[in-house]
């Protein structure tokens, strides 16, 4: 899973198999970008692939519809897309473990996209005194 929240309260996912890479990266920056109606400012953590060459010249190109900025190195406690991780493993703990790939893959579409229409919920990862910087 990828995904992307704002201080706003919106969560924007995408759901893939195997380890993520810079082409399935790109793929999630340009739907992004397709439905956003003003430049976007993505905080990202010091992953290999958000810093790949491909990535970082596609930035580059677009820099007038989308920009990146990166966390320091170690600091999962202010990100706030680390939040709704930690809030979706909570959640899917509650609920009898999926048994095969595609239950877990359902149960997770199905409560991000429930979290989709609780915007305050989502508001609330900004709320935390380490992410308030992006409020």
């Amino acid at each position: 899973m990828i995904s992307t929240v704002t201080n706003r309260g919106s969560l924007r996912f995408m759901l893939y198999e195997g380890a993520l890479n810079a082409a399935l990266f790109l793929t999630f920056l340009q739907r992004l970008v397709r439905s956003a109606r003003r430049k976007l400012f993505l905080i990202v953590d010091n992953l290999k692939v958000h810093k790949a060459g491909k990535v970082q010249a596609w930035v580059a190109a677009h820099r007038e519809r989308i920009e990146l900025f990166f966390l320091p190195a170690y600091a999962p406690d202010h990100n706030p897309d680390e939040f709704l991780h930690n809030d979706l493993k909570q959640s899917l703990g509650r609920r009898p473990a999926a048994t095969e790939r595609d239950g877990l893959k359902r149960s997770l579409r199905g409560y991000l996209r429930r979290l989709q229409h609780q915007p305050e919920r989502v508001r609330a990862f900004f709320h935390a005194p380490t992410t308030r910087y992006a409020a």
